[in-house]
């Protein structure tokens, strides 16, 4: 809803403007993907910086700390360094304290940084707060470097700047928040830089009720972590605990009731590589005036009221559908569909814009809109067309796991639709690129649970999406080989993609070029044939009736058979690299934190290897079942032509650290199922054959048994005839 970017666990978007301190804090930086976006960011950064770039103005101004804030002397400066210290600098203070009176709230953040190297010297050196001047405004108390026994105040001398900030134009979004940016001269490694600051306001469109986090732990560890809330006595607040987070203090101070919470000496966690962006070990505390989701709903509704009229440029795309389309399913698919296609996304999320969607007569005149803006444009022409749909928010990051939280309208970053049809509920999403198929045929989100945007809403709804969800392929692959064992191979690749593998394999030739694509496809399949080469351009078809792609590649792999000198034997390696891809081992192992799996995914690969002379091979079929998956592989001979067909299903899409290493040996046995292996002696082409690796020795085992049996024999009839010589 604010940003459809998966936002990173500290962004104050997420944290009800906890503090933009934060991206400076923890050293946050952004890597754009998107030249586009890069150039587009860069140009508005200069701007920004060339029209807005002056000291102590822009909303931003300097002064001494309100009365009503508890300011914590620094004591140590120099204490012991944790093991879990990291970027060349240790937070020795965090110290934040909130006050909400009436509609407005007042934010004070105190921090002390120890420089510890030349890398920590370069970020501590550069002071960085953000926030929103639409609504906010920013109060400079002081900045001092501790150097020895010597306190040198900075703020009189520091370069202060006020940037655009908008880093997520990448997503194209902007958003309206800016940068105060601080540049101290004369930091050096040891010296503790200590600031200030108080930030004041908070964004309308929540009508004058509050919520927010209190983060209490980081991937970098603190000295000394305070809190400190003001809340107005007589006035509800609820509060949530998270990951073993201590309870707070309670004192009542005049008109308000305080809460405190003091923590000395918190580590730091950093967590294993691929972990589900829905898990958050961090010790947090979430309050919030909302008293429920219902509560929540109730607020989203006054913003989601459709307008009293239709522009007459939109009436005549209602016009045009209705007359089109005679059934509701296919009205739905071609609203969606004119939406997606019409309107591209771009959010102008400033002040009350951040949650507000922009009226629909607006958004189709200037083709452009976030994903509430176009949820509200499909809505107003639902409703013209008599179908029942209502706006629906979503965590994209927490899914399901967001019934875990209070209720505030803090948790979502995404908006999308629900329809209700005589059949069943449907969920859509206009900011998806154009989807085909009919309502059954196209992908339909997953985010677990919504809350749908209705007065009579009173809590979250599961979300049942459809088959077509699923990322599903049919991989058909044929080796032919040759007789001649120095001619090339081929391989040809036909795959089949439905529903959201479909959209997707269509989002990703929207952007890039055919050879860009099939070069990529040529690298993964170089990964297990290094010498493979194109043997005709790829090709693909769409069936946009069925939302189905199917794709085809034909490849050459010269050097198919290999010499193996020691058995005497051409050997040659057969792969299911589609199966082996999604089977991969984790890069962490040993883990703190859950692993993230792809799901759901259900690969199906049939692989013929036609070969040039009647092979000896007996059937074979194999399951390696685990909780988060399953493998199946069954291996068939007709005369010349060897068929493996392998299946592949996620059945998770987590694995807990305790379940790792069984994962990890389920993957592991899977990985080996797949190894098959065909070989032809060079003198005796009647023996030639082919196996699965490692089967080999049950070969070897059964003739060693027959030899041993048949001399064992031997001998004893030997001794048998012996014995009776001797009796006569």
């Amino acid at each position: 809803m604010i940003s459809k970017k998966l936002r990173k666990r500290f962004d104050s978007n997420l944290r009800g403007d906890t503090g933009g301190f934060l991206f400076q804090f923890f050293n946050f930086k952004w890597d754009a993907k998107s030249p586009a976006a890069a150039i587009f960011c860069s140009l508005a950064m200069l701007l920004g910086f060339f029209s807005q770039s002056i000291a102590a103005d822009g909303g931003v101004s300097k002064g001494k700390p309100s009365g009503w804030v508890a300011t914590a002397p620094l004591t140590e400066l120099a204490p012991p360094l944790p093991p879990t210290v990291r970027d060349g600098k240790y937070y020795l203070l965090s110290d934040i304290q909130v006050r909400v009176q009436g509609k407005t709230k007042q934010q004070y953040n105190h921090y002390a940084v120890r420089v510890l190297n030349e890398r920590g010297m370069e970020s501590t050196a550069n002071i960085e707060i953000v926030f929103d001047p639409s609504y906010q405004k920013l109060t400079l108390h002081a900045i001092r470097v501790h150097r020895g026994d010597a306190v040198i105040a900075k703020l009189n001398s520091a370069r202060v700047r006020v940037l655009q900030r908008e880093r997520e134009l990448e997503y194209l979004i902007f958003d309206g928040r800016k940068s105060a940016s601080v540049l101290l001269d004369d930091v050096r490694v040891g010296d503790v830089v200590e600031y200030d600051y108080t930030i004041e306001g908070v964004n309308p469109v929540f009508g004058g009720k509050h919520f927010a986090w209190f983060d209490m732990q980081w991937g970098a560890p603190v000295e000394r972590l305070q809190l400190r809330l003001l809340w107005p006595k007589g006035r509800n607040i609820f509060f949530k605990n998270f990951n073993g987070a201590p309870l707070p203090k309670q004192n009542e101070s005049g008109e308000f009731t305080e809460y405190t919470w003091s923590i000395q000496g918190q580590s730091g966690l950093q967590l294993s590589r691929d972990t589900p962006v829905a898990y958050d070990p961090y010790a947090s505390v979430q309050w919030s005036e909302f008293a429920g989701w219902a509560d929540v709903a109730q607020w989203a509704s006054a913003l989601y009221k459709l307008p009293n009229r239709i522009s007459p440029e939109l009436k005549s795309q209602v016009d045009r559908i209705a007359g089109d389309f005679s059934d509701a399913p296919a009205r739905v698919v071609e609203t969606l569909r004119y939406v997606q296609k019409n309107v591209r996304y771009m959010g102008v999320e400033v002040g009350i814009g951040s949650h507000a969607p922009t009226d629909p007569n607006i958004v189709l005149a200037r083709r452009f809109g976030d994903c509430k803006d176009k949820a509200f444009l499909v809505l107003s022409m639902l409703d013209a067309l008599g179908i029942k749909a209502r706006a629906a928010v979503v965590n994209t990051r927490l899914r399901g796991g967001i019934e875990r939280l209070l209720a505030t309208p803090g948790a979502f970053d995404h908006v999308i639709v629900q329809v209700d049809l005589a059949d069943r509920s449907y969920w859509i999403d206009p900011t998806q690129a154009v989807q085909f198929g009919d309502l059954r045929a196209i992908s339909q989100p997953d985010y677990g649970k919504a809350l749908v945007i209705d007065p009579a809403t009173m809590g979250l709804t599961p979300m049942f999406p459809g088959e077509a969800t699923k990322y599903k392929r049919v991989v058909h692959s044929v080796f032919e080989v040759p007789k001649n064992k120095d001619a090339d191979a081929t391989y040809t690749v036909k795959t089949l993609l439905k529903g959201a593998s479909a959209e997707a394999f269509r989002a990703n030739i929207a952007k890039q070029t055919i050879d860009k694509l099939q070069q990529d496809y040529l690298n993964f399949y170089a990964a297990y044939y290094p010498a493979i080469k194109i043997a005709e351009p790829f090709q693909f078809g769409d069936d946009q009736t069925g939302n189905v792609v199917t794709t085809t590649e034909k490849y050459l792999i010269p050097n198919f058979w290999v010499m193996n000198d020691q058995k005497s034997r051409q050997e040659a390696q057969i792969e299911v690299p589609e199966i082996s891809a999604a089977m991969r081992a984790p890069r962490d192992t040993k883990r703190n934190s859950p692993l993230r799996v792809e799901h759901p995914l259900e690969i199906e690969s049939v692989t013929e290897i036609r070969l040039p002379a009647d092979w000896s091979i007996k059937p074979q079929s194999k399951r390696i079942a685990d909780p988060a998956f399953e493998f199946n592989r069954d291996i068939t001979r007709d005369a010349s032509v060897v068929v493996i067909t392998d299946t592949f299903q996620t059945y998770a899409d987590t694995v807990t650290v305790d379940e790792t290493a069984r994962y990890v040996d389920s993957l592991s046995k899977a990985r080996s199922a797949t190894r098959y292996q065909l070989y032809q002696g060079g003198a005796a082409p009647k023996k030639e054959a082919g196996r699965t690796e490692g089967n080999q020795w049950i070969f070897w085992l059964i003739s060693v048994l027959f030899v041993t049996l048949y001399v064992g024999r031997t001998v004893i009839e030997h001794r048998r005839a012996t014995m009776r010589k001797t009796s006569l």
